[in-house]
């Protein structure tokens, strides 16, 4: 997909273009954190922090376009969710990429299209989401999530929230 002005391209813009596509492939997963600097990374915490996620991350396709991989987090299980990778084929980032339309949803646990894969990996459920297409260089190369967290403690084989429920995202 192309948002370059109307009508066909210049011999030199469609050189650029090809040019972008290819540094913006170059950029990946493995590689994000030595790209950005000391001051992006600081904006990225401060605003996850703002807007009261527990967690805030950037997910960015693999080379193959077949998952979107966790490329940097903000918060407190930042070890265990760096690097996780969640197939393109499942899930509400995955839906955020292919519609290329935020998501904006309290209580995401009943959604239905939610995958719980990292939920159980940090024994936790995620309480309400805000994510948005990263578009790069002209291109939707993954999604920013900001996500608020409940604990999850299992009785008699069953998965119950413990502790206070996030307030949510919304109006303030």
């Amino acid at each position: 997909k192309s948002y370059a002005t109307p009508g066909p391209l210049k011999p030199g813009a469609v050189l650029v273009e090809k040019i972008f596509s290819k540094l913006g492939a170059a950029v990946t997963p493995e590689n994000f954190l030595s790209i950005c600097d000391e001051m992006l990374l600081k904006l990225l915490k401060e605003t996850f922090d703002r807007i009261g996620a527990n967690e805030g991350s950037i997910w960015l396709l693999d080379q193959e376009k077949q998952h979107l991989v966790v490329a940097y987090n903000s918060g407190p299980n930042t070890e265990k969710i760096m690097g996780f990778k969640q197939p393109v084929s499942k899930g509400i980032v995955s839906l955020v990429v292919a519609s290329e339309h935020a998501f904006v949803e309290n209580q995401v646990y009943k959604n239905a299209k939610h995958s719980k894969e990292l939920d159980q990996k940090l024994h936790k459920t995620t309480y309400a989401m805000i994510a948005v297409p990263l578009y790069f260089l002209n291109e939707v190369r993954g999604v920013i999530s900001c996500v608020q967290l409940l604990d999850v403690e299992v009785r008699d084989g069953q998965a119950e929230a413990t502790g206070e429920k996030p307030a949510g995202f919304g109006p303030a």
